[in-house]
């Protein structure tokens, strides 16, 4: 054989001298037979990719957006929770304003109504006593709550 003389290889959608030419016919535009996709078919990969487009805005995502809320409303909480005696209640009865008596006095109310939680010092009997006789002409839920 010659070496000026090379064998003619035809390769699918090239012409004779190996230079890319129209494609054939009898080949799909990507070198696939007619009615065949190549990968096994875009229609799989695309229905795929939509479900979890669909998951992802649907659930993943509010998913954490609820977390992150949850999380950001338990840290407001144990920043700003400051834990109240009986006998802070009971200096706000006596000292605080027109809205804050009558909160406090209902918030020493449910203490008082769990025995557990009354102290049994006689401090406590003089102020609840000293507070219940000051609210004679205070607020009527104040005297009612402390009652």
């Amino acid at each position: 054989m010659d070496p000026d003389q090379r064998p003619e290889v035809s390769l699918p959608g090239h012409g004779a001298n190996g230079v890319p030419g129209p494609p054939d016919a009898s080949h799909g535009a990507n070198g696939t037979a007619p009615g065949a996709s190549a990968g096994g078919g875009p229609e799989q990969p695309e229905q795929r990719s939509f479900i979890s487009v669909i998951i992802h805005s649907f659930f993943i995502i509010p998913f954490l957006i609820a977390i992150f809320a949850g999380l950001l409303v338990v840290t407001w909480r144990i920043l700003t929770n400051e834990p109240h005696s009986v006998y802070d209640y009971v200096a706000d009865v006596k000292v605080g304003g027109a809205t804050k008596r009558w909160q406090a006095a209902f918030e020493l109310s449910k203490i008082l109504a769990d025995p557990e939680r009354v102290p049994d010092e006689q401090r406590f009997v003089d102020e609840m006593l000293g507070v219940f006789d000051a609210s004679a002409h205070d607020d009527p839920r104040v005297r009612q709550y402390l009652a």
